[in-house]
């Protein structure tokens, strides 16, 4: 089942514009490209999806969130994500790398998982949960470079 939980806009030079969406039943963000002066999406990648022999990268994503420090030059042909996981409870940091800026439906991306940040390594002096306790709806980064994650179990706005 496709059940998309959150979407941002990747700043990457291609006409038309790419989006990135969080699938939650899908384990995966994929990646959709618009053809110029055209209203349809087609998708072009997906970031953590279930490959041959191995297991999905993102168990639950539930958020999705552009770093901007990864963005600061104009026209950059890289950008960073951030991905909240419900169900592995940590944030997935992945690299997209547009290869091809051509029409669509021949943009080719190189999507590379970077790091987690799990649980254990998050909080706040306010709350810092236990594993176990998190219930993810949302990210976004802030230009300072400060995660923002909304848990909705724990009622509250993390500052990480």
């Amino acid at each position: 089942r496709w059940r998309p939980a959150d979407v941002a806009v990747l700043p990457l030079p291609v006409a038309g514009g790419i989006i990135a969406c969080v699938d939650y039943y899908g384990n995966a963000a994929r990646l959709f490209v618009r053809g110029v002066g055209s209203a349809q999406y087609a998708e072009c990648a997906a970031v953590g999806a279930k490959r041959r022999s191995r297991k999905p990268c993102l168990e639950r994503p539930s958020g999705i969130a552009v770093d901007p420090s990864s963005t600061l030059s104009s026209g950059s042909d890289r950008v960073r994500i951030l991905i909240s996981e419900t169900g592995a409870q940590c944030i997935s940091v992945f690299e997209i790398r547009l290869l091809t800026a051509e029409a669509m439906p021949q943009v080719q991306l190189s999507c590379s998982h970077l790091c987690d940040m799990g649980v254990e390594q998050l909080g706040s002096g306010l709350h810092a949960p236990l594993r176990g306790l998190w219930g993810w709806l949302g990210i976004s980064c802030t230009a300072a470079g400060d995660v923002l994650v909304a848990d909705c179990d724990n009622r509250c706005l993390l500052v990480l």
